[in-house]
């Protein structure tokens, strides 16, 4: 298992890419994140309006690699992100696994704690959260609508442990 610790700064005037470890980033285009102190945050409010930030906001992250070699992420704070329908303006997380290129099945799922974990698939009730894979480079992106934590998971129930 490979562990990564670090900070994203993540600022809402310029695009910027994160390197989580391991062949893992996470894109925020300018003018993504919701101002922390005037949107809310739950289920529900994934798609609502919200006020870009104008300032930055730091998000100390965790990534590592389960014995499966599924990527996972966790972020220390909860946010999210300016609703878009340009691709140009959606956050996206992007999962290496290496040695898994060949598994249709795998996805991004969505996990409210890394340390107990309940990691749900969104594009089941969101399609425009879908997984979408790279068989040559074994890469997994999804569009990124809030976090706490991602992980990759085949979707079998026992996946979801961490």
């Amino acid at each position: 298992m490979s562990l990564v610790h670090d900070a994203a700064q993540i600022t809402g005037r310029r695009n910027v890419t994160y390197n989580l470890g391991a062949g893992n980033t996470l894109f925020f285009p300018a003018h993504s994140l919701c101002d922390m102190g005037q949107s809310t945050y739950g289920v529900g409010q994934w798609d609502q309006p919200c006020v870009a930030a104008t300032t930055s906001v730091t998000v100390n992250t965790k990534a590592w690699l389960d014995a499966k070699g599924y990527a996972h992420v966790d972020f220390d704070k909860h946010v999210r992100f300016v609703p878009t329908s340009d691709p140009a303006g959606l956050v996206m997380l992007s999962l290496s696994a290496y040695g898994a290129s060949t598994l249709a099945w795998l996805n991004i799922a969505y996990c409210t704690d890394a340390q107990t974990p309940s990691c749900t698939d969104e594009s089941k009730s969101d399609p425009s959260v879908a997984t979408v894979k790279d068989p040559v480079t074994g890469r997994y992106m999804r569009h990124v609508k809030h976090f706490s934590g991602y992980s990759l998971t085949s979707g079998l129930t026992d996946d979801y442990s961490m």
